[in-house]
């Protein structure tokens, strides 16, 4: 599913008014979808309106993630702001998606890039793509950082998988 008619894309809709019957769908996934939709709760009300119950949701999100338009970019969470989000699934399982040292790595890139732009936007892409590369390897410490329950408190992205709670 996409709002724009891609190769491979079987269904076109608005996230928000999703052409599925209530409690049709076993599993919805959103994989870095919410930060980019004005509206997030009126989303969070549509895909419970669509699962099933005993249905499942996998959600991704940034947490202490750099700006990323696509076409615009709104909103950050903690775990706990997703579980109050989708607070009529029960969580099966919630935490790092990208670890603290991603949400460095992320950071620094963006701050290498404005270092050495002088205000050009040409520069500064530039730079944080350089950047990118020069701090990649900051994120191989987040296999150690994954073990740290506390973690998620300074995480770049977080998960949550839930179920629908029947009623």
């Amino acid at each position: 599913m996409d709002i724009h008619p891609f190769r491979n894309v079987d269904v076109v809709a608005d996230i928000k008014e999703l052409p599925f019957e209530d409690g049709s769908c076993d599993l919805v996934v959103l994989d870095s979808v919410l930060e980019h939709i004005p509206d997030a709760a009126a989303v969070v009300s549509e895909i419970t309106r669509i699962v099933k119950p005993g249905g499942h949701l996998f959600v991704t999100v940034p947490f202490l993630y750099p700006f990323h338009a696509s076409p615009n970019d709104y909103y950050r969470w903690t775990r706990a702001g997703i579980e109050e989000s989708f607070k009529s699934f029960s969580r099966i399982e919630a935490g790092l998606r990208a670890g603290p040292m991603a949400a460095l790595q992320g950071i620094l890139m963006h701050i290498f890039g404005l270092l050495l732009c002088f205000g050009s936007e040409r520069l500064y892409i530039l730079f944080t793509n350089i950047g990118m590369v020069v701090f990649s390897p900051l994120k191989l410490l987040d296999a150690v950082f994954r073990l740290v329950p506390q973690s998620h408190e300074v995480a770049a992205d977080i998960y949550f998988l839930g179920q629908k709670v029947s009623r």
